[in-house]
């Protein structure tokens, strides 16, 4: 009698047209658990057939999209084969299955989650290793979200240096991951190549370095941006490069790319933690302002006031006690 498992891999054999083959693909899913990963694996691993092992490959990526199936709710040993099969996946000879392995790495942050350290070291060594035969663009959002934590420092370094060259040929994710992996000398070695583009007189390089410090934290690079936005330039990722590296000396500026005919939250969220009196002034307008915000944004709007409040407080104590000393230090005429 043939199972139910043989029926699906037949239709993934017999079918040629995309919304058919997909949906014998996700009947797959129904047997990514416990008591069956080992029999998927095993099919995706030995069989000879290049649309079965694609099927099983459509089914894991399937299976992210619904939050019943999604990657969180699997247990640790699920997800684990799953990945030791992306790694044979991604060493293939088929170009489909090496694409398709590769693409579910880069969207497999809840895949890679709490992965035993000697796994997550293979998946680095083994992205880099095939970093040519498969999408530059997968590894580069892959190795932004591994966990280095348990990685050797020899490995870390060669993501970092991947990285690194992605962020200088003009990468915005690469310049991501290194900015949450935190290694602060491979984001200066980026800051120091892009921070120059932003003189350019070509638009589109200007442009890709602001791609790149809205994801790195750079002091020079608020500065430069703020001047560009004074002189008029227009361009979407200017306030996120404000919002990662600006203060209050950038607050005309961070206002200004904020005008419009109202601030939703996260404009609140940046007002808080980069304005000073002028947001203040639009933080209490918005809280008096009951007709056009609604509850949580005013929510937002009182937090954003007491993190300015906060943070004045804090910058005026030292002025003050400059202050206190120099007229303890003054004499008093008798």
């Amino acid at each position: 009698m043939v199972s139910e498992f043989e029926k699906i891999l037949a239709r993934l054999e017999k079918e040629k047209t995309v919304g058919p083959y997909e949906h014998a693909a996700a009947e797959l899913i129904s047997f990514v658990n416990d008591d069956s990963i080992g029999l998927v694996s095993d099919t995706f691993r030995n069989s000879k057939s290049l649309w079965v092992r694609y099927g099983v490959l459509s089914a894991y990526e399937q299976m992210n999209h619904a939050s019943a199936t999604s990657y969180r709710t699997l247990s640790q040993y699920c997800r684990e084969v799953i990945l030791e099969d992306l790694l044979i996946g991604v060493a293939d000879k088929e170009e489909r299955i090496r694409m398709q392995s590769s693409d579910i790495f880069s969207n497999g942050k809840e895949l890679m989650k709490k992965v035993k350290p000697a796994l997550g070291e293979r998946i680095v060594k083994e992205l880099i290793a095939n970093s040519e035969r498969v999408r530059e663009g997968d590894v580069i959002l892959t190795l932004g979200v591994v966990d280095y934590s348990g990685i050797s420092q020899e490995t870390k370094k060669q993501a970092v240096d991947f990285l690194v060259n992605a962020a200088i040929k003009g990468s915005s994710d690469a310049a991501r991951g290194l900015d949450r992996i935190g290694d602060k000398d491979s984001i200066n070695r980026v800051a120091e190549h892009w921070l120059p583009k932003l003189d350019s007189r070509k638009e589109k390089e200007v442009e890709t370095a602001i791609n790149i410090f809205a994801e790195i934290e750079c002091r020079a690079a608020a500065d430069k941006v703020d001047g560009l936005v004074k002189r008029g330039f227009d361009y979407y990722n200017l306030i996120n490069v404000l919002a990662k590296s600006g203060d209050e000396r950038h607050e005309d500026s961070i206002i200004k790319l904020m005008e419009g005919p109202s601030y939703c939250i996260v404009d609140m969220e940046i007002l808080g933690k980069k304005g000073g009196k002028k947001s203040l002034e639009i933080l209490r307008r918005i809280v008096k302002n009951k007709k056009d915000y609604d509850k949580q944004e005013m929510e937002a709007a009182r937090d954003a006031i007491k993190e300015i409040e906060r943070r004045m407080t804090v910058s005026s104590k030292p002025a003050e006690k400059k202050l206190e000393e120099a007229m303890r230090k003054k004499k008093v005429p008798a």
